[in-house]
């Protein structure tokens, strides 16, 4: 019995200083955890400021992406533009021939008009001639009868 007593002394012991071990260890480990929490919380700060720093490189690129697809979308009004203006230019010179014309037209009328005024004074004059006779006649007449 005193050796069953020593032996179940021994294994208490064991027991106990496992127990001890154990113990020890959890403590070492909750002292390592708590000393590791502040890099985690770094570790942490860090992945949010990467994933920020990312988002702010994609944002430019999603800016430029977005850019482009408007650029695109714009694409068929600008060409639509470039037709417009286009046939506006084919349009402009004959707009600007009508109008030549009209002015033409409005320079032939005038160079008419001037010509029937012209015609019209030769007329006059012409008509006024055989009055401007009578008088020198009459002139010529009465210095003929002068003695």
């Amino acid at each position: 019995p005193k050796e069953e007593a020593k032996e179940e002394a021994k294994e208490d012991k064991k027991v106990d200083k496992a127990e001890e071990l154990v113990e020890i260890e959890a403590k070492a480990e909750v002292k390592e955890e708590a000393a590791a929490e502040p890099a985690k919380e770094e570790v942490k700060e860090e992945k949010k400021e990467e994933a920020a720093a990312e988002a702010a490189e994609e944002e430019p690129k999603e800016e430029a992406k977005a850019e482009v697809k408007e650029e695109a979308a714009a694409e068929p009004a600008k060409e639509e533009a470039k037709e417009e203006a286009k046939e506006q230019l084919k349009e402009k010179p004959k707009e600007e021939a009508k109008e030549e014309a009209k002015e033409d037209k409005k320079v032939d009328k005038a160079e008419e008009l001037v010509e029937i005024e012209a015609k019209a004074e030769v007329k006059e004059e012409a008509a006024a001639e055989p009055i401007k006779q009578e008088p020198k006649e009459e002139k010529k007449e009465e210095a003929a009868a002068e003695p």
